[in-house]
């Protein structure tokens, strides 16, 4: 193992260096995390198999990763045409990479994780001209908050589609509650479906969808929820 300032270097299985962190450095938090991402990138085998034998077999593959506060870097080495999975995932037959917005939901409510403003002009500025042998795509929760930054040309104009909750999606909770989007607090966006008010009736008539849409008409752009 090899140290210098606030990373260590050790070797894995097939002796390909990674870089890890060291745990006399002030922003643990930042660091641990990326020392997490970096054994996962490691040992998950499974995974990368499961990724070789769809693309073996000509099947569109993409990856799903979650990006945040902690995973920015990683997302603009994507971007910038790195493989930061050192040669584990062909990425000539990877069809694209979807980048998904991390929301503090569920048993991630409390975690601090959302991007900066900082790290989101960033990423904005990289992801329509991305240095990539694949194709990049991202969910309706990020890209409300990219087009604050930067301009699609026409083409990628086409292809952009801001958040769908209640004119295209919906959700029903276990608690059997109408929600427009899965990611919402449920007392706040939540209808009760009964025999008073079934799904059509909430969809097109409930006060609280139709507030959600009035303030998508109001801007296309933002997230009604606030994420």
């Amino acid at each position: 193992m090899n140290t210098e300032n606030d990373f260590s270097t050790i070797k894995d299985e097939n002796g390909i260096e990674w870089e890890v962190c060291n745990n006399e450095i002030e922003d643990k938090e930042n660091y641990e995390y990326r020392e997490l991402e970096i054994f996962n990138l490691k040992t998950n085998r499974f995974t990368f198999k499961a990724l070789d034998r769809l693309m073996n077999n000509n099947i569109k593959t993409n990856i799903h990763f979650i990006y945040s506060k902690l995973t920015h870097n990683l997302a603009i080495d994507i971007l910038s045409g790195v493989d930061i999975w050192h040669g584990k995932v062909n990425t000539e037959k990877l069809n694209a990479v979807i980048f998904l917005l991390f929301k503090p939901q569920g048993s991630g409510k409390k975690l601090n994780w959302k991007p900066t403003q900082f790290q989101l002009q960033s990423f904005s500025k990289k992801v329509f001209e991305p240095d990539c042998k694949f194709k990049v795509g991202m969910d309706s929760c990020l890209i409300n908050h990219v087009l604050k930054y930067s301009e699609p040309n026409k083409i990628q104009k086409m292809a952009v589609d801001t958040c769908e909750a209640a004119r295209m999606s919906v959700y029903v909770s276990p608690s059997m509650q109408l929600i427009p989007c899965s990611f919402t607090d449920h007392p706040e966006w939540g209808v009760q479906i009964n025999d008073k008010q079934d799904i059509h009736y909430i969809w097109n008539s409930s006060t609280k969808f139709m507030e959600f849409r009035n303030r998508l008409k109001k801007n296309p752009s933002c997230c009604p929820v606030g994420f």
